[in-house]
C-alpha cells in the first residue's frame, strides 16, 4: 500500500477515519498552513473533490454535537472553519449561495456556534462585491438570518452582521431594497431583547443614516431614529450615557455631523448643557458625557467645528460649565478646551473667547490635584499643535500668546519644571507634556536655551530615577534638538551635550562603563 505523505492525504485520512481529535487538529492545521493565505479557484476545486463540503461540514457538526467547542478540544471547530473559509475563498456569492452550498449557508446562519455563524457571514459578505448580488441577498431568505444575528450573543459575530447590513446600504439600490424588506420590522423586534441589542440596532441605523441624505430619509421614516431620540431623554441614566457615547462614533465624519444636525440631536445635546441643576447626579453625569462629546468633536480635524460653533455656541456653553460648582463638570470642561484647541482652527476659536481663556487661566493659578493635571494637559495640547509650512507663522503667533498667561510667568520653564519634580504622577506627567510642547515651538526653544538652569536639569542624569521621568526627559531633549533646522544656533554650546544625551539613550548612567570594567 502506498504511503500517505501529502498534507491533503493526511487531512483526508484524519477526517474519514476514527482518529483522535488531537490527530485531526494536527493534520488539518498542517494542511491549512500549507495552503497559505489564499487559494486559487482551480486548486480549491481539486481539494474539494478530495475533501468535499459534506465531509468538512459533517465533521464540524459532529464536533458541535459532542461539545468539542466547550472542552479542551475547542480548537477543532475553529480549524475546520478556517479551512472551509480558505477553500470557499475564490468563489463569489453567486456560487456559495446556490446548490449544495446554499444548504450549508442556511444552516450556518442559524447555528449557535460563533465560529460557524461567523464563517457563514463571511460567505454572505461576498455579495457586497456586486450591487446585483447585494440586492439578491437582501431579497433572499438570508437577510432575516443576517438581521437576527445582530442579536447574537457573541459580539464579534453580531458586529459582523451589523457591518454587512451597513455596507449593503451604501448604494442607492441597496438601501432602497433594504428599507423595503422585512428586515426593519425584524430589527425593531429584536431591539426588545435587551439594551445591548437595542444599541447595536441604533449603531447600525446611525451609520446608515449618516452616509447620505437619502439614507437619512429612509432611516427617519423607519421610526428607529425617533426611538433613539427618546433614549437621550430617558430616566435610565445608563441608557442615556450609552446613547451619547454612540454619538461620538457618528460624529467622527463630516456626513455624520450633518446627520446629527438634521436629526436635531445636536440641539438635544446643547440643551443639556443649559440645565442649571449641577448638584443633581444624573444631570452632572449627563453634562460630563455631553462635554466629552463636544471635546472629541472639536479635536477631530475632519469635521467643521467652526460651523458647529457658530450654529450652537458650544464654546460659550463650555465657558459656563467651567464656572460650575461641580468639580467633575469643571474638570471635564477644562479638558474639552484643550481638545478643541489642539489644532489651529480650534485654538483660534477658544482664543477668540476672551472670558473663556480668562476663566481657564484663572483656574490654572489656583488649581491643585487632578484639576491641576487636567489644566496642564490642556495647555500641552494647545501649545503643541502641529503646523505646516503655510501655517507656521500663525501657529507660532497663536501659541506664543498663551505663554504669558501661564501662571508661572515670567519663570514658566522653572515653574513647570518644579511641577515635573513633584511625587504626584499625573501632575508630573502633565508638566513634562507642557515642557515637550514648549520645545516644539521656535519661541519655546529660545526660551529654554536662555534658561541654563533648565538645560542643566535636562542633562543631569542623577536627578531622575523613574523610568517614566527618564523617558520624558529624553523626549524633551530629542524635541529640542531635532525640531526645526536651527537647533545648533539656538542651543549654542549645549547643543553637543544634548546630542550626546540622545546618542546615549534615555537610561544611560555615567558610572555604567567604569563599573563594567571593574567587574570584568
Amino acid at each position: 500500500m502506498p504511503s500517505i505523505s501529502t498534507p491533503l492525504e493526511k487531512a483526508q485520512l484524519a477526517l474519514s477515519s476514527n482518529t483522535s481529535v488531537e490527530e485531526k487538529i494536527l493534520a488539518l492545521t498542517a494542511f491549512s498552513t500549507s495552503l497559505g493565505d489564499q487559494v486559487q479557484a482551480d486548486e480549491a476545486q481539486a481539494i474539494l473533490s478530495v475533501l468535499p463540503l459534506s465531509l468538512l461540514y459533517g465533521t464540524l457538526n459532529h464536533c458541535v454535537e459532542h461539545d468539542y467547542d466547550d472542552t479542551s478540544h475547542d480548537h477543532l471547530p475553529n480549524v475546520l472553519c478556517d479551512l472551509i473559509r480558505k477553500l470557499l475563498g475564490p468563489f463569489p456569492y453567486s456560487v456559495v449561495s446556490q446548490g449544495e452550498n446554499r444548504m450549508y449557508l442556511e444552516q450556518g446562519l442559524q447555528h449557535f456556534t460563533p465560529s460557524i455563524r461567523y464563517l457563514s457571514l463571511q460567505q454572505v459578505e461576498k455579495c457586497l462585491n456586486s450591487p446585483l448580488d447585494t440586492v439578491a441577498m437582501i431579497q433572499s431568505d438570508f437577510l432575516p438570518m443576517v438581521s437576527t444575528t445582530v442579536a447574537f450573543q457573541d459580539s464579534r459575530t453580531a458586529f459582523k452582521a451589523v457591518d454587512i447590513l451597513y455596507k449593503a446600504c451604501l448604494s442607492d439600490i441597496g438601501s432602497e431594497s433594504f428599507f423595503q424588506s422585512s428586515a426593519i420590522q425584524l430589527l425593531q423586534s429584536i431591539m426588545q431583547i435587551n439594551g445591548t441589542v437595542g444599541f447595536r440596532v441604533y449603531d447600525l441605523m446611525m451609520k446608515i443614516a449618516g452616509y447620505s441624505d437619502r439614507n437619512f430619509e429612509l432611516c427617519e421614516s423607519s421610526g428607529i431614529l425617533n426611538q433613539f431620540m427618546e433614549e437621550l431623554n430617558t430616566n435610565d441614566l445608563l441608557l442615556r450615557m450609552n446613547a451619547i457615547e454612540l454619538l461620538n462614533e457618528v460624529a467622527a465624519s463630516p456626513s455624520g455631523l450633518q446627520f446629527l444636525i438634521k436629526a436635531h440631536l445636536m440641539n438635544k445635546l446643547v440643551e443639556t448643557l443649559d440645565i442649571d441643576d449641577d448638584s443633581d447626579v444624573a444631570v452632572a453625569l449627563t453634562k460630563c458625557a455631553v462635554i466629552k462629546f463636544f471635546g472629541s468633536l472639536g479635536a477631530n480635524k475632519e469635521v467643521n467645528f467652526t460651523n458647529a460653533q457658530q450654529q450652537f455656541h458650544i464654546i460659550e456653553r463650555l465657558e459656563k460649565c467651567i464656572d460650575s460648582d461641580n468639580k467633575e463638570i469643571e474638570t471635564v470642561s477644562l479638558a474639552a478646551v484643550g481638545l478643541i484647541g489642539s489644532h489651529l482652527n480650534g485654538l483660534q476659536l477658544v482664543q477668540s473667547n476672551n472670558s473663556l481663556m480668562a476663566n481657564f487661566f484663572g483656574i490654572a493659578r489656583t488649581a491643585s490635584g487632578d484639576t491641576k493635571a487636567v489644566v496642564l494637559q490642556s495647555l500641552s495640547k494647545m501649545i503643541g499643535i502641529s503646523d505646516s509650512e503655510e501655517t507656521f507663522e500663525q501657529v507660532e503667533q497663536r501659541t506664543s500668546a498663551i505663554y504669558p498667561s501661564i501662571p508661572e510667568f515670567p519663570n514658566v520653564i522653572k515653574g513647570i519644571t518644579a511641577l515635573a519634580k513633584l511625587p504626584v504622577d499625573n501632575i508630573r506627567v502633565a508638566a513634562f507634556a507642557v515642557l515637550e510642547a514648549i520645545a516644539t515651538r521656535q519661541w519655546g526653544r529660545q526660551e529654554m536655551a536662555r534658561n541654563f538652569e533648565f538645560l542643566g536639569y535636562l542633562l543631569d542624569r542623577s536627578n531622575e530615577s523613574t523610568q517614566i521621568g527618564q523617558m520624558w526627559k529624553y523626549a524633551i531633549v530629542k524635541t529640542l534638538v531635532e525640531t526645526g533646522s536651527n537647533a545648533e544656533s539656538i542651543l549654542g554650546r549645549h547643543y553637543s551635550m544634548l546630542t550626546q544625551y540622545i546618542r546615549q539613550g534615555p537610561y544611560y548612567r555615567a558610572g555604567q562603563v567604569t563599573m563594567a570594567m571593574e567587574s570584568g
